[in-house]
């Protein structure tokens, strides 16, 4: 049997603050100096000369936490009979969180930073007003795990695994998610649950692994924020705990016709569902009184495509070695309303090496090569405090201009490496 102890300290502080900018919307944007002008009037200064705004405004976070964890783990290996192997592991751990967070105020002076109220974007700045608000929570959880392995042959096996597992919350828990309120409630701990049964095959030139898998995520912390646009002001909405699960098939494999050339074949056919799943809707502003909870229960799990896999050949002889690679990712739902999916996508990398010298090597890698389109993520509509699910079909349906922040998959590149071995 094996016994293990581990351990940990860590500390940290946190601060943040926000501004924003005046810009024109181009693909080599401008900053703009923005003034308030009625006739009559004092001009208000809405920015600086450089056109940023709201110095220190949108958010206040000032914090600091202390982590201190320590873990107990056992596990062993039983040889029930000749082919059958039985593996079992525990594991018990405990992590405290201590720390703070500050309180946050408008500065206390008319006018702001300079005294002067018609230069309105040093009006808003956040700063400490004294107040503090304390943390101190301690968790607990217990992590197993079981395996059967049968031989079948002496090329082949099968193999059955179930595990549970825990995760305790971010410090971002406390960091983000309070604002001015105590922090008087520990956040949930994560629970990750997983059975799966595999065949594992090899020989000389062709070995495989394939693996049904179930897996289910519980107390998945979601939160957002609103910006205010009239009052200038960030709400962050109450954490959501959602859960999730996930059925599929994920196979490896590789083959050698000969001894200088391989193919390699791998990836996962899958169906992810949001078992449950609310979002917090603030109506695109702080005031809580629109606030609603948006139910998407038994949606597709967005971001998760049902299928994805990789397929190559990879060469080496004497000094000449080479890859070609096509990664496939299948489409995906956009956010968890299931509004809209994210197209699927292919990318090619190449890569030809060459020993120059015992020592000295020199590779040519491409990535992308055939410079495909592709969107990687998505992160809701063109506007500050916007998220992916608030890109409802109704949304779409009023918005039909409308233009979103994505992340696209990066464009053909290409290097060239030297390597020198000593």
């Amino acid at each position: 049997m094996n016994f293990g102890l581990d351990g940990g300290y860590a500390s940290t502080s946190l601060f943040v603050q926000g501004s924003f900018g005046y810009a024109t919307y181009e693909p080599n944007p401008r900053m703009l100096r923005v003034t308030l002008e009625n006739q009559d009037q004092p001009v208000i200064s809405l920015s600086d000369n450089n056109g940023v705004s709201n110095y220190g405004g949108l958010f206040f976070i000032s914090s600091r936490a202390e982590v201190t964890q320590g873990a107990f783990f056992v596990n062993d290996r039983w040889k029930l009979q000749e082919r059958l192997h039985l593996d079992v592991g525990f594991r018990y751990e405990g992590i405290v969180h201590k720390g703070s967070k500050d309180q946050a105020a408008p500065f206390q002076q008319d006018g702001g930073v300079d005294g002067n109220p018609l230069t309105d974007y040093d009006n808003g700045l956040l700063s400490p007003n004294g107040g503090r608000d304390e943390f101190d929570f301690n968790y607990n959880y217990l992590a197993y795990s079981a395996a059967l392995n049968y031989k079948l042959t002496d090329k082949a096996a099968i193999f059955g695994r179930f595990s549970s597992g825990n995760k305790a919350p971010e410090l971002n828990y406390y960091f983000n998610n309070f604002s001015n309120v105590p922090i008087n409630q520990k956040g949930e701990v994560q629970e990750i649950t997983q059975a799966e049964l595999g065949l594992k095959y090899s020989k000389k030139d062709f070995s495989a692994t394939a693996t049904a898998f179930w897996s289910q995520l519980k107390n998945i912390g979601v939160a957002d924020f609103a910006f205010d646009p009239e009052g200038g002001s960030v709400f962050y909405t109450p954490v959501q705990f959602n859960d999730s699960r996930t059925i599929g098939l994920e196979w490896e494999s590789a083959y050698a016709p000969i001894e200088s050339l391989t193919f390699r074949f791998n990836g996962v056919i899958q169906n992810g569902i949001a078992t449950k799943w609310t979002v917090y809707n603030a109506a695109g502003s702080v005031d809580t009184a629109d606030d609603t909870i948006l139910d998407y229960s038994d949606n597709t799990l967005p971001f998760n495509p049902n299928i994805m896999f990789n397929l190559g050949a990879e060469y080496q002889k004497d000094k000449l070695n080479g890859f070609l690679r096509w990664q496939f990712m299948g489409e995906r739902e956009g956010n968890v309303a299931n509004a809209f999916q994210l197209a699927p996508y292919s990318i090619f990398n190449l890569g030809l090496g060459y020993d120059l010298t015992q020592n000295l090597s020199a590779n040519i890698l491409v990535t992308n090569l055939f410079n495909s389109e592709g969107l990687a993520n998505f992160f809701g509509a063109n506007s500050f405090g916007a998220s992916a699910n608030g890109v409802t079909s109704d949304f779409i349906q009023a918005n039909p201009d409308a233009s979103f922040v994505v992340v696209p998959v990066l464009p053909r590149g290409s290097m060239i490496r030297l390597s020198y071995r000593f």
